[in-house]
């Protein structure tokens, strides 16, 4: 059993996006081009930039070395949770609606592993992973915590 140390925590604003289905576009001759949403590829870019601004693109976990991701999505509160009678802190979000949790958490790796934190998304030893409403009055934004074991193990 590992025990972790906290390494960064990073705060990406904006309302977290599920990784997208991949799509296709037919053309002339039975050629067929794959491609990932955009709404994807400029989440993935915000996660990357907010984490590399917090390590100034140092990779942080070389080659073998395990690895803990914690992320809490943190989505906008929808008008029916506003009541007087509903908690003002997080409230638990237990609905496919914004996507899937386990789709997000691809997302938030894919955009990771472009900064360059990691070399290879396979590190990823152990995720936490829970998804949320705000609290009152507050936006939506994805917190993501990185976790190296302690102490580091020593690489052969």
């Amino acid at each position: 059993m590992l025990t972790w140390q906290p390494s960064i925590s990073v705060i990406v604003p904006g309302t977290p996006v599920a990784k997208g289905r991949p799509r296709f576009k037919a053309y002339a001759r039975n050629r067929v081009k794959v491609y990932t949403p955009t709404k994807t590829i400029r989440y993935e870019e915000s996660v990357a930039v907010h984490v590399t601004s917090q390590t100034r693109g140092k990779t942080l976990a070389p080659a073998g070395t395990p690895v803990r991701l914690d992320i809490i999505a943190i989505y906008p509160r929808p008008q029916r949770l506003n009541r007087a009678s509903d908690s003002d802190g997080l409230i638990p979000k237990c609905n496919r609606y914004m996507g899937d949790l386990d789709n997000l958490v691809k997302a938030v790796m894919d955009g990771v592993g472009r900064s360059g934190l990691w070399v290879d998304d396979g590190q990823v030893q152990c995720i936490r992973a829970e998804s949320v409403y705000a609290e009152r009055g507050q936006r939506a934004r994805t917190c993501i915590s990185i976790f190296l074991p302690t102490p580091l193990p020593t690489q052969e």
